[in-house]
């Protein structure tokens, strides 16, 4: 009957013929939206059951309001790599088999990291079979590459040398929420460098709050394709109202407002663009959105960096485009 958001990083996953993550709202053809408004489908469900029932026929409620607080301007903060850094390490183990829960770690990201402790071939293939959903690699603070449990993208070719270190910082993308269910999370067999076995992996679990990697300082802004922190404020007047907050240009991460995790949101990927925005969520005055984005921000010297918070959801974007089995 209702609409609504998995805050936070809760949202599921599904399992067909591949690894499915769901989107973090699942306000798709409800009677009610997840902001409490209703929708064509209550008044035709009222149509159809008010005839054959002897009930006092319900007024509908007026809609809730909604605001449009306008765009927001970004700034960087810090890479993901160096706020990861100044993190401790969380356990140190010969092999990277190390599920999320061996740390502790329920919801989010985990960074595994080793040295390349002999000389490789050039290229030397990467492969890491058991990652578990996404990993994000690293050679020496360098990103080059992305792995992926949905498509099957479990290697990928380094120009390595003795010495570098490999980073894989590892997102859980929801577990599968039914059926005989076993869906660890993180690195869960060993991982090769050209057909070598590394060892000795420092594994950091990251914290759940991902705003608290946000450092007192930025620190000098790196290349806007690699994984960073970004941060943005914006005024609501008083009271505050519902809003839906859009990513213009963005790809992929974490947002969040005021310090609570609004979710996931991958408009590259669709079909939801945006993310719904509680009024409780709001102050009066001064906000905060706070953005980990992973897979390229529109942060350039040419482009706009900024989200908008708006009074409509879109909920319905473009998917990727695939070849059937």
């Amino acid at each position: 009957m209702l609409g609504g958001s998995s805050f936070g990083l809760r949202a599921g996953a599904n399992m067909g013929d591949t690894f499915e993550a769901c989107t973090t709202s699942y306000d798709f053809n409800a009677p009610y939206t997840e902001s409490g408004n209703i929708t064509d489908k209550l008044h035709a469900l009222r149509e159809l059951i008010y005839p054959y029932t002897n009930m006092t026929e319900v007024a509908v409620p007026d809609p809730l309001p909604v605001a449009s607080y306008g765009e927001v301007k970004m700034t960087w903060q810090t890479s993901l790599l160096e706020a990861v850094q100044a993190l401790n390490v969380t356990r140190v183990s010969d092999s990277p088999a190390v599920p999320f829960c061996d740390v502790h770690q329920a919801y989010g990201f985990v960074s595994y990291s080793a040295e390349v402790t002999w000389k490789p071939p050039q290229p030397a293939v990467l492969s890491v079979p058991g990652v578990r959903d996404r990993g994000y690699v690293w050679l020496d603070g360098r990103p080059v590459g992305v792995l992926s449990r949905a498509e099957s993208a479990f290697s990928i070719p380094l120009l390595a040398a003795k010495e570098n270190t490999v980073t894989i910082i590892v997102e859980s993308l929801g577990r599968i929420c039914y059926g005989d269910i076993h869906d660890r999370k993180g690195i869960l067999e060993a991982v090769t460098l050209g057909g070598r076995e590394l060892t000795n992996w420092s594994i950091t679990a990251l914290p759940q709050d991902l705003t608290q990697l946000v450092p007192e300082t930025p620190t000098p802004q790196g290349d806007a394709l690699h994984p960073a922190l970004y941060r943005g404020a914006f005024f609501a007047a008083d009271p505050p109202a519902d809003s839906f907050l859009h990513f213009p240009g963005w790809h992929k991460g974490v947002a969040f407002v005021n310090g609570v995790n609004l979710g996931r949101y991958w408009p590259a990927v669709g079909p939801q663009m945006t993310l719904y925005v509680p009024a409780p969520f709001l102050r009066a005055g001064e906000n905060t959105v706070t953005l980990l984005e992973m897979d390229g921000a529109p942060c350039g010297p040419q482009e706009s960096c900024v989200v908008a918070l708006k009074d409509y959801p879109d909920l319905n974007g473009p998917t990727p485009d695939r070849i059937s089995p």
